[in-house]
């Protein structure tokens, strides 16, 4: 008996803990917006076709 207790205490706080988290997640009160749009890109700038620079031989 004390095992189905345990068991159904346990099952109640992780639904518990699971669906109240998911709550806090929806709600946006003090959190910063997020900007419309993002000029930066990963890995630097990128180059156009007539900002590369040629390759060169190597003697």
């Amino acid at each position: 008996m004390a095992l189905s207790i345990g068991l159904a205490d346990t099952l109640i706080k992780l639904a518990s803990y699971y669906f109240h988290e998911r709550a806090w997640e929806k709600i946006r009160f003090g959190r910063p917006k997020p900007p419309e749009y993002n000029l930066s890109r990963v890995g630097g700038a990128r180059q156009g076709p007539d900002e590369i620079e040629p390759r060169t031989a190597v003697a």
